[in-house]
């Protein structure tokens, strides 16, 4: 997921959980690495992004 897609991601996960205080909801982890190659070439072919 891109930088956007990602910060949509945690806006509904916080949305959706039910915690009456901040200390009440769930554990989470996010990772960005923007070294991961970039699908746009793939298409709709369903071909994997490789690192070179």
């Amino acid at each position: 997921m891109g930088p956007e897609a990602t910060a949509h991601f945690y806006r509904l996960l916080i949305r959706n959980t039910s915690a009456p205080a901040d200390q009440e909801h769930i554990p989470v982890a996010i990772w960005a690495d923007p070294r991961v190659p970039d699908r746009t070439p793939a298409g709709s072919s369903g071909a994997e992004p490789r690192s070179s």
